[in-house]
């Protein structure tokens, strides 16, 4: 006995609903890990790393105290490694910090609880990067400011991009 169409049709349709659901099911199980709870800072009077809770919007209080000037001395450190994030193979790609204007924006949109305005500046508009080695900060922003972020590609050759390395938990 031959079967008809419409029960050969039915079978098609329920085993792609199966094949579906098992694909659908193997994405979940490979979700994106949670985002670290913890970051890496630099401290700006003694050129070490420390962790710091991720989100903090630098400057913020380093280990050593305030600078001379009396601001904080800890500033984001992105850090990265070409293999496995040991302290020995990762190295400080740039530093970050704020303005004294863009930290107080960012942290009264943290803190709102009611949909912001109209932005009022340009994204990264006082956001400072530099190289750990650099004497000054510019705007992330800027040519210079974008060539330290395209130079990230860079340290494990063309066919291996470099990893975040994070402060463990």
């Amino acid at each position: 006995m031959v079967p008809s169409r419409k029960l050969l049709a039915g079978m098609v349709a329920l085993i792609v609903l199966v094949i579906a659901g098992v694909s659908l099911f193997r994405q979940m199980r490979h979700a994106d890990p949670p985002s670290p709870s913890k970051a890496w800072f630099y401290d700006l009077n003694t050129g070490k790393l420390f962790s710091g809770p991720a989100g903090a919007l630098p400057p913020v209080v380093a280990p050593s105290g305030p600078l001379p000037d009396g601001t904080p001395a800890g500033v984001q450190a992105h850090v990265y490694s070409c293999t496995d994030c040991a302290e020995a193979t990762r190295y400080i790609a740039y530093l970050e910090t704020s303005t004294a204007s863009a930290r107080e924006r960012q942290l009264a949109a943290q803190q709102s609880k009611e949909p912001l305005p109209a932005v009022s500046f340009m994204p990264g508009e006082g956001i400072l990067v530099k190289r750990p080695g650099d004497k000054d900060w510019v705007e992330r922003n800027s040519s210079d400011g974008q060539q330290i972020l395209r130079e990230l590609s860079q340290p494990c050759g063309s066919d291996k991009y470099a990893r975040s390395c994070w402060p463990k938990e």
